[in-house]
């Protein structure tokens, strides 16, 4: 490990850090601040949203980017390692490997490595990674870090044996560190720093450096319609209604953050997480149905604002059912909600029943800056270079709006409104004049999948002359609804093509068909291109509109590479973009910058994305008339303007909060695990009785106690918490891949652990019966942990709306059953992790230490692969994948994996080839028909007499 030692001659200019950095991310003057900050000293980065680290750990990515370092980066998702690993590009970024060995090999090349955290833990117990070697360690995503947290195990194993590394970690959710008690000094006491960097959007550098660069916004203050503002009115009656009504039947609760105006923000769901996870057992059965109402009178709320009226009212009909009735009591018979119903209807219908939907708002002012605003401001600025070739990004906030933005433009409001009628089965049978062109050519107007639509074609939708085809831009002329066509890969997933058609022909049955099987999947799509047709470029010389559902827009098929700086200059671009994507906020930096939009148009509120916009331009640093133009549309005096409004209320509030707590805040020296006293790292010695002096004046027990407890825990157990707590209370862990049990304490006791849910499942399934079967037979005092949910209740309920009494009931039966037919199986009732960690330690009090090797041997035939060996080589993975198959087992896994070859030749083998590998004739018919057969699902209701409960009257009969 002699080439991964740091050599500081060479680190001396860490001062003049910033020189490394790539030429091509210029930092603004803030971020080299926090940059600077974080290469001098360990600490927790807080910044607000929007203003993202990406930057500033890239950077710092790149000032490590050595063989002679060996950084840890976790708590990365799998979107923000491809990113980084594509920027850095180079030999020294090593994503984690599937097997031990590559991981161990990568480990002694040094340089920038993104681990999981569970590999991590592995790689530091099984001493892979040279730990004493690591330069350091960067968190993404600190929030998350709690004391009981995969993450803080890692940590702490890293800061035991190496005290000079540094510990680095941002965070861009401030609002996370204001929940709980203490919660900001835990993540700071789990990630082992005692500095806190504080960014707010407020913060006078920050101010400063973005303020200079401000684009040419101009705010649209859009009313609703008459019936949209009734609606809103009576949904916060509702929400206003149950609020009170939750409040009254629980006083003892203090639910100060149970109001409606935090109904109205994305965060709620997390809001009620947090004041009632722990107490969510103890709520009445009307109090859960409450906080469900809650949850979709919200929901309503949202999608009365965005959504357009068609797709509101078809919402609204599931909730006007007898059946929804009947479970909820609550706001549906009330006045406000009857009122509600029918203003739902008549946005969809006439006076005189006749289908005649009225359009969104925003559409009006979306339309009219396409044609109208950017048209002349373009002309306003002809002069100015690449003119002709403007570029329009529509941002959204999520993938529904999205695709409604694409097909309003693409079909217009009408043939978008009615198709949609269609899809959702709407009564069609009278229709208003404006919606005349659009024939329902069925008996049965309510059933989409058999409706047919033909337009009556128009002068603006002829073709345009064979000699000008090659050059200029085709209209659509097909009725064909096609969406989804040409979508940046880069940012979505796939590009459905659809041809266009001669002449204009009614969509068929099957076409249709494929528009409704197509509608899901538009909804998983994040970003959209278009253009002008030719009909636009006609029409924006007119005064009037010849239509108002004239196509003005096509597909972009030109942008079939990706290449968004390749665009023709004769031909305008319209992207329409969503945030909520796989990552938005990477994702939407990545665009701006390689589609430099010259008009950005926010369709929905979001305070994210307004702060990327103003980071783009502020690292662009153009002057004034080059600056992007943004367009903000927002319901002037709604609930989407108040939801804006208390999105930066609550964040400034948190800041406020955290400046306080930092201020008050007591932070011992020893904190950072550097220096001696973090009793985190501290091995505390288990309870020993007291010395006897008589024999050898205490030494020979002495002796006994300096050997340091130890516990076998399976390798799939690294998914939970209960490691990392063993491990804090000074027991050592053996990671090893077990048959028998998941704990091994001594050579006489091993440990089942299951959870409430995988208990019943284990008991449905027959497979706690065979996991009691083995652990009898190897060990003489098995056990059966049942852990409960730490801040869940302490019975067999289940996480339910309203709980099941029937199935736990059941399930207390069935073990009774299994206690009865195992009479050494004993069961041990934990409330939670920490529970479980003391149980171990005191069970272990005094005992003799467990053998590894005989515990990964013990289950195992002497003719299969060393399950060892083959978990070690093997991708882990693909080793869970098959452990969960019907026929594969912890007898056969190790045949299977050194000789199955891969899961496609696997799954062609024939019976026979199946039992020479699996070695047993009912192993292989059972991975067969599970893999050749078709199966139904079996009803909860006949699944009484379950597996287990055959097996133990066989076993009552043979016995």
């Amino acid at each position: 490990y002699s080439h991964l030692k740091m050599d500081l001659s060479d680190s001396e200019n860490l001062l003049d850090a910033e020189s490394n950095v790539y030429p091509n991310v210029e930092m603004l003057d803030y971020e080299k601040e926090i940059f600077l900050d974080v290469i001098h000293t360990d600490g927790l980065v807080v910044a607000a949203r929007g203003l993202n680290c990406n930057v500033i750990v890239q950077n710092l990515m790149k000032v490590y980017l050595d063989p002679g370092n060996l950084v840890i980066i976790i708590n990365a998702s799998n979107y923000e390692e491809q990113y980084f690993v594509n920027f850095l590009n180079s030999e020294h970024t090593h994503l984690a490997a599937s097997t031990a060995p590559e991981r161990e090999t990568n480990y002694l090349k040094g340089g920038i490595h993104f681990v999981s955290t569970r590999i991590l833990i592995v790689d530091l117990l099984k001493e892979r990674i040279p730990i004493s070697y690591i330069t350091g360690i960067i968190v993404l995503h600190a929030h998350n870090v709690i004391e009981s947290c995969q993450e803080a195990f890692a940590l702490r194993l890293y800061r035991q044996k190496n005290k000079t590394g540094f510990i680095k970690a941002f965070s861009n959710n401030v609002e996370s560190f204001t929940f709980g008690y203490g919660n900001l000094e835990n993540v700071m006491k789990s990630l082992f720093l005692k500095e806190l960097q504080i960014w707010p959007r407020f913060h006078i550098s920050v101010t400063n450096c973005l303020k200079q660069f401000e684009s040419t916004i101009i705010e649209l203050h859009i009313p609703m319609t008459e019936k949209m503002i009734r609606l809103q009115t009576c949904l916060l009656d509702l929400m206003n209604f149950t609020c009170r009504e939750f409040k009254s039947k629980e006083k003892n609760i203090e639910l100060y953050e149970i109001t409606v105006e935090n109904c109205l923000i994305k965060q709620f769901q997390k809001i009620l997480q947090t004041q009632l996870e722990c107490r969510w057992h103890q709520l009445k059965s009307t109090t859960k149905q409450l906080l469900q109402d809650l949850q979709v009178l919200r929901s309503l709320m949202v999608d009365m604002m965005y959504t357009d009226a068609v797709s509101f009212y078809s919402k609204m009909r599931r909730y006007r059912t007898a059946e929804y009735a009947r479970k909820n009591l609550s706001w549906i018979l009330l006045e406000s909600a009857e009122l509600m119903f029918d203003l739902t209807k008549q946005r969809v219908y006439n006076e005189n029943q006749e289908f005649d939907p009225e359009f969104c708002p925003k559409w009006k002012y979306l339309l009219e800056i396409l044609r109208v605003e950017i048209p002349a401001h373009i002309n306003e600025h002809q002069s100015d270079s690449k003119s002709s070739s403007q570029k329009i990004l529509i941002l959204c906030n999520n993938q529904r709006t999205c695709a409604q933005i694409q097909n309003f433009l693409k079909l217009g409001p009408e043939k978008y409104l009615f198709e949609n009628a269609l899809k959702e089965e709407i009564d069609l049978s009278k229709i208003s004049k404006k919606f005349s062109n659009f024939e329902v050519k069925s008996v049965d107007c309510k059933m989409a999948s058999s409706s047919q639509i033909s337009t009556e074609e128009t002068s603006c939708f002829k073709k345009p002359s064979k000699a000008n085809e090659a050059n200029e831009t085709h209209t659509i002329e097909s009725s064909k609804v096609s969406r989804g066509n040409a979508l940046l890969k880069s940012l979505c997933t796939d590009k459905a093509k659809t041809s266009e058609a001669e002449t204009e022909i009614a969509p068929q049955e099957d076409d249709l068909n494929k528009v409704l099987e197509n509608e899901e999947e538009d909804l998983n799509k994040s970003c959209y291109l278009l253009t002008f047709t030719q009909e636009f470029c006609r029409s924006k010389n007119d005064d009037k509109m010849e239509s108002s559902s004239a196509r003005l827009f096509e597909d972009f098929d030109e942008m079939e590479n990706m290449d968004l700086t390749c665009v023709t200059e004769d031909k305008p671009m319209i992207c329409i973009f969503s945030s909520k994507s796989v990552d938005g906020n990477m994702d939407l930096n990545k665009l701006l910058f390689q589609m430099r939009p010259h008009y950005i148009i926010m369709y929905e509120t979001n305070i994210s994305v307004i702060r990327q916009i103003e980071i783009y331009e502020a690292r662009l640093a153009r002057p004034a008339s080059e600056r992007t133009k943004l367009f903000f549309l927002i319901h002037n005096g709604t609930v989407e303007e108040q939801s804006y409004l208390t999105n930066l209320r609550r964040e400034k509030k948190a800041f406020d909060f955290i400046i306080e707590t930092k201020k008050n805040m007591v932070i011992p020296e020893y904190q950072d695990g550097k220096s001696e006293g973090n009793y985190l790292l501290q091995k505390k010695n288990s309870k020993s009785p007291q010395k006897n002096t008589r024999k050898a004046g205490g030494q020979e027990e002495q002796e006994k106690q300096e050997v340091q407890p130890k516990i076998i825990v399976d390798m799939r157990e690294f998914r939970s918490d209960l490691p990392g707590l063993i491990h804090m209370r000074g027991i050592h862990i053996e990671p090893v891949t077990i048959v028998v049990g998941d704990y091994i304490l001594t050579p006489e006791i091993c440990v089942e652990r299951k959870s409430v849910s995988d208990l019943i499942g284990s008991l449905n399934s027959g497979r706690l019966y065979n996991q009691c079967v083995q652990m009898s037979r190897y060990y003489a005092k098995p056990m059966l942990l049942i852990e409960f949910d730490q801040n869940g209740p302490f019975n067999l309920q289940g996480h339910h709306l309203i709980s099941n009494d029937k199935a736990g009931i059941g399930t207390m039966q069935k073990l009774q059953l299994l206690t009865l037919h195992f009479p050494k199986l004993r069961i041990i009732w934990s409330p939670g992790p920490y529970a479980t960690a003391q149980l171990f330690e005191e069970l272990k009090h005094d005992k003799e230490q467990p053998d590894p090797k005989q515990a990964s041997v013990l289950g195992t035939d002497a003719d299969t692969v060393d399950i060892e060996y083959a978990t070690d080589n093997f991708n882990s993975g693909i080793y869970d994948f098959l452990m969960k198959l019907p026929g594969i087992n912890s007898k056969n896994i190790g045949r299977v994996m050194n000789r199955g070859g891969s899961l496609i030749e696997l799954v062609k083998m024939t019976k026979s080839e199946l039992v020479e590998i699996l070695g047993n004739q009912k192993d292989a018919e059972m991975f067969w028909d599970i893999v050749h057969l078709i199966h139904k699902p079996v009803d909860n209701e006949n699944k009484s007499n379950s597996a287990i409960n055959r097996k133990l009257r066989m076993k009552g009969r043979l016995g």
